[in-house]
């Protein structure tokens, strides 16, 4: 039976051209279903909508609900597009365990995870007009928030980067989305619903890499190999010294230094970290962990000792021909220098080696600049984190991590 409720069909039930086994909003256009999900006795099911016209537009999400999955109440209209853009497909769940902070003592928040579609930014032809935004319900889905720091996840210059769908992991004790990413899926993690990637952008999960000694995610990797035969051909051979860094790796960078500098040479912890970070960073900090930056030189040139040091790139040091054909043409590739020698900038001192892939690193900065890095480094154990403090961890990332090149803000 069509009907669990013991009465005649009326109303809509009784249209001869209206689906009878398939819900139809009242009226207008509408596509995909989105936000499956159950809640107190009651399905809730939410669809693409355009409510203005029977032809497709500016997405909404509609809402209906139903106790048997057949019989179906029409609800308002629950998101709109505002000025991150259109509303498309998602998912919904119930956050029980109130990770999201959304909820209250009475009231478990339903949120929804969903597309934000910029049509101003696809039709000026860019590539990272999608992002991911959520917002949340506290009367089981009749009135909706959208959460205050949307876009929850950026674009890093995907075309189709879209149609999250999201779970509870136990075993992992995390929400798990999988979100189309061009012609493939990405996994990503979140411990409250409104940071993904933070455990990517620390460098604590694993990234696609391209490129035997490049090791750099896929347009940024392509970018180089491009400049590297535009330099070659002017007897430059640009050689990659270092280039995404794990955590780990991070990690006994940094500790080495520490016991160096305490055990060996005598220095109190505070003034062992000051030296550290004057080159270093913290580990989860550095832009090494993102696949998009590089250290390099030219290959051409045999030098003695380390590489990385500025006079060798200064007076008649020996990449002195490689800074001026990187200053000359490394900005044409996407590629920019990262901590210049301004006179005003602080943090890092300079370093004329260090380049950055920017249609990539500046979202990935904006991504790491929305999350509470701090609060997490804090918690880190390994030799000489003890030391770190709430006030010194701030003062870092704003002098170090964000005091760089404007070009990269």
């Amino acid at each position: 039976e069509v009907f669990t409720e013991d009465v005649e069909p009326t109303g809509y039930y009784i249209e001869p051209y209206r689906s009878q086994y398939h819900f139809t909003p009242e009226e207008k256009w509408m596509n995909d279903p989105n936000g499956l999900v159950y809640n107190d006795g009651v399905y809730h099911l939410f669809y693409q909508y355009y409510p203005d016209s029977t032809v497709w537009g500016p997405m909404h999400w509609g809402h209906a609900v139903s106790k048997d999955m057949m019989k179906w109440k029409h609800k308002p209209v629950a998101l709109f597009p505002d000025e991150h853009g259109f509303i498309f497909s998602g998912s919904a769940v119930m956050d029980h365990n109130n990770t999201s902070g959304f909820g209250t003592e009475d009231q478990t928040a339903m949120v929804a995870i969903f597309t934000y579609h910029d049509m101003a930014g696809e039709q000026a032809g860019k590539k990272n007009f999608q992002t991911q935004g959520i917002a949340y319900s506290l009367d089981n889905g009749d009135s909706w928030t959208k959460y205050e720091g949307n876009p929850v996840i950026g674009n890093t210059g995907i075309k189709d980067f879209r149609d999250p769908k999201v779970f509870w992991n136990d075993k992992a004790e995390t929400w798990t989305m999988l979100l189309v990413a061009g012609d493939h899926l990405q996994i990503w993690n979140s411990p409250n619903l409104k940071e993904y990637g933070i455990l990517e952008l620390m460098g604590k999960e694993d990234i696609e890499l391209f490129g035997k000694g490049i090791n750099l995610r896929k347009e940024a990797h392509d970018a180089f190999i491009e400049m590297k035969k535009a330099a070659y051909k002017d007897g430059i051979d640009l050689k990659i010294v270092s280039s995404y860094r794990s955590y780990d790796r991070q990690e006994a960078i940094f500790e080495r230094k520490f016991l160096k500098y305490t055990d060996d040479d005598g220095m109190n912890p505070t003034d062992a970290i000051d030296k550290i970070i004057e080159y270093s960073t913290i580990p989860g900090t550095s832009r090494h962990h993102w696949g998009t930056d590089i250290d390099v030189v030219d290959g051409y040139r045999k030098v003695d000792g380390d590489v990385l040091v500025p006079h060798k790139y200064e007076g008649d040091g020996p990449y002195v021909d490689f800074k001026k054909w990187m200053d000359e043409n490394s900005e044409t590739y996407g590629f920019y220098l990262v901590y210049t020698n301004e006179p005003k900038r602080r943090g890092f001192k300079y370093e004329p080696w260090h380049y950055s892939y920017a249609p990539l690193s500046i979202p990935m900065l904006e991504q790491f600049r929305s999350k509470n890095v701090a609060s997490i480094i804090i918690r880190e154990d390994y030799y000489g984190a003890e030391h770190f403090t709430m006030n010194f961890l701030k003062s870092y990332i704003q002098n170090n991590i964000l005091d760089i090149n404007r070009k990269l803000l």
